[in-house]
């Protein structure tokens, strides 16, 4: 589950559905009269989330296009790839590890062992309690239910622009 911390706004619109090919088209760079963040292509980082809960994947897709990141989100591993292989690679890839037809082990297998998407970085959001970052190989695990604030954390500082 997804907790929201105290402070943030409660009102948040929901993401746009992407289509393939729309990952990383923005608009403006600006702040908008709403303050909500609008960015251009080359400045919106652009984030996958991989996980069949629902509602943690549409709540976190919500927070993170408020938060300015262009977001598409898809319910198992094989979708993901797939996605991968068709269209823009991520800035950052979120994802769970127990999902159906491709579970999150056989997903990061498959990414870690291809040059193309090895150097993207991972979070792994799980409620397992005894998975470690060193052990999966990928850059960050999040335990379920996670904050928000370590979801925005730790993708500021995996996909900082330099």
């Amino acid at each position: 589950m997804l907790e929201q911390q105290e402070g943030r706004s409660g009102h948040v619109q929901r993401a746009e559905q992407m289509s393939p090919g729309q990952l990383g088209e923005g608009t403006e760079g600006v702040i908008d009269s709403n303050g909500k963040n609008v960015a251009t292509p080359s400045t919106r980082r652009a984030v996958m989330i991989v996980d069949d809960d629902d509602a943690i994947r549409e709540a976190l897709e919500d927070v993170l296009s408020d938060e300015g990141y262009e977001v598409v989100g898809l319910s198992d591993g094989q979708q993901a790839l797939d996605y991968l292989h068709a269209e823009k690679r991520p800035s950052a890839i979120l994802v769970d590890l127990w999902m159906p037809v491709m579970d999150g082990w056989k997903f990061l297998d498959a990414l870690l062992s291809d040059p193309r998407f090895s150097r993207i970085p991972l979070i792994v959001l799980t409620a397992a309690r005894d998975q470690r970052a060193r052990d999966l190989r990928v850059s960050e695990v999040l335990t379920k239910p996670v904050q928000l604030q370590q979801v925005l954390g730790a993708l500021e500082r995996l996909t900082k622009v330099s």
